[in-house]
């Protein structure tokens, strides 16, 4: 009987910190991105740093950028 040999597979933990700037402030994503959340003006996203809240003057400031956030 041929000796088979288990491989261990290990994961790797891959994190990159992007930097997204709306009207002077900069707001820092920690990808991989878990969730994100929209209503109106509000975006709610969890990434590898923990949950963060992003508040934009127009709900297409933050249509954009969760489309922005979905990309990268």
């Amino acid at each position: 009987m041929p000796f088979k040999a288990l491989q261990t597979l290990t994961k790797e933990r891959v994190s990159f910190i992007m930097s997204y700037k709306y009207n002077g402030s900069l707001i820092q994503i920690a990808h991989p991105v878990q969730s994100i959340s929209v209503n109106k003006q509000r975006v709610i996203f969890s990434d590898t740093q923990g949950l963060k809240n992003a508040i934009f003057q127009k709900a297409s400031d933050a249509r954009q950028f969760v489309k922005w956030l979905k990309a990268n």
